[in-house]
């Protein structure tokens, strides 16, 4: 598994049985977690089912939640944004250019769009420009 996104086979949940609030909530802090009957991690990804990546942790404080869910999961990203305002996290930048390119170099997603939310404004444009273009100073959150 990369730390960066999903590697085949997708959806192969692994970890402790947990709630699904439990989850997210490992996602947004970066902690190890188990599964849900929803979610599941795949490195700095959080995933819905089997392979509908839903989220990507790209800053300490810094999250990118996907934006085009088909309507069947439109819950799961409604539960994601309350545990991410939960967290002191707001919305930051709607449907964000950057998005994308990370979506790509993470997950091979071409065709989709993301909200980024976090804490602080500066900080998190900062690691959402890190994350889409790198870094050559430090090496990528979670290695």
């Amino acid at each position: 598994m990369s730390n960066h996104g999903l590697l085949p086979p997708f959806g192969e949940a692994s970890g402790p049985p947990m709630a699904d609030v439990d989850v997210v909530l490992a996602f947004v802090q970066g902690q190890p977690a188990g599964h849900s009957d929803r979610f599941h991690l795949e490195g700095s990804v959080i995933v819905a089912g089997f392979d509908l990546a839903m989220g990507m942790r790209i800053g300490m404080d810094t999250v990118l939640v996907r934006l085009d869910v088909p309507p069947d999961a439109e819950d799961h990203k409604r539960m994601i944004e309350e545990v991410l305002a939960g967290q002191g996290m707001t919305l930051l930048d709607e449907q964000t250019v950057l998005g994308v390119p990370v979506a790509v170099q993470w997950l091979a997603l071409r065709a989709s769009t993301w909200d980024l939310w976090g804490r602080d404004i500066d900080e998190s444009f900062a690691a959402l420009r890190t994350a889409a273009v790198g870094d050559p100073f430090g090496s990528p959150i979670g290695e």
